[in-house]
């Protein structure tokens, strides 16, 4: 499963500490748009992690091919970021899952690509404890900081953990 993650998922991972296991998940393969690093949307501490990331291949870069007036376009038509935009296009260029926790994103990636190729951090953590990465209990914990830390996500109780998704 091919999944590029937007800033906002970036962010919450690295807040929750638990982006390196994220990126050790049997079967899943963790991409970034190649201009992210670029933006100046991560401050300089999660540039690090992230840039570690890809130079330890634990996640990989995929070339935005984009012109700027294609981008431009898109961008005025989904109302978002570059980050997001930028990982929406990636995701239908690349065939790609997208992971984003920005609720206004998921919206239009769903739009876009299909309800069925957007996750975000909730399921990359249920993915984690299913395949023992981490325990419920981490799991558990991981949103309460990502919550304490700015991230806006849903409710789970330890059953969203436990169960199928």
């Amino acid at each position: 499963m091919d999944i590029a993650l937007d800033a906002c998922t970036i962010i919450n991972l690295i807040n929750g500490n638990v982006i390196q296991k994220i990126a050790q998940i049997p079967g899943i393969q963790l991409f970034v748009g190649d201009t992210l690093l670029d933006q100046e949307i991560l401050n300089p501490s999660q540039n690090i992690i992230l840039e570690m990331l890809i130079l330890e291949k634990k996640i990989q870069t995929l070339e935005s091919s984009l012109t700027i007036s294609e981008f431009l376009v898109l961008k005025k038509k989904f109302d978002l970021g570059d980050g997001e935009t930028e990982t929406i296009v990636l995701c239908e260029k690349h065939y790609c899952y997208m992971a984003s926790d920005d609720k206004k994103a998921r919206k239009c990636g769903a739009e876009y690509l299909g309800q069925d190729r957007i996750v975000g951090s909730l399921f990359l953590l249920h993915k984690a404890v299913k395949t023992s990465l981490l325990s419920v209990d981490e799991a558990m914990e991981t949103v309460e900081l990502m919550k304490k830390k700015g991230g806006f996500l849903p409710f789970v109780d330890r059953e969203y953990f436990i169960n199928e998704v």
